[in-house]
């Protein structure tokens, strides 16, 4: 918070971005095989549904040096799927991201002292195979003087 708050017009993007890959929104989408694919030793016959996961390559370790961890200046912030790829890809992402930047700018800008006034539950989200949201989170904060 710190960091970012250091200079928000420098790192609101990397905090979006971070965010975005941690929490992706969309978990996944299902796809059906076009043709016979051969996936690191198992064949996917055509015809077959399969689940992409995004939320799961964006926690790659082969991509993401050590991908639990939050940092906002990680060098390939962008190349998250939290938006998915391609002909999929969002057509409201940009969207998103600007309501996110909006939204913390204004949090950060009016609001200090920001954190989780009790634990999150156990798990966190609702359940859901393709979308991600949080069941509850509450916070406490101080309104920052001006």
């Amino acid at each position: 918070m710190e960091l970012l708050r250091s200079d928000l017009g420098a790192h609101m993007h990397g905090f979006v971005e971070e965010t975005l890959r941690i929490e992706s929104p969309a978990q996944g989408l299902t796809r059906r095989t076009t043709r016979d694919v051969d996936f690191d030793g198992t064949v996917i016959p055509r015809g077959s549904v399969v689940i992409v996961r995004y939320g799961a390559a964006n926690h790659d370790e082969r991509h993401f040096a050590e991908p639990e961890r939050f940092d906002i200046t990680r060098d390939n912030l962008s190349t998250h799927l939290a938006f998915g790829n391609g002909a999929h890809f969002c057509v409201g992402a940009a969207l998103a991201r600007a309501e996110i930047a909006g939204a913390f700018t204004a949090l950060l800008t009016r609001l200090d002292d920001i954190k989780l006034a009790r634990p999150l539950p156990e798990p966190p989200h609702r359940p859901n195979l393709l979308l991600m949201g949080f069941k509850e989170m509450y916070l406490e904060f101080v309104a920052r003087p001006g």
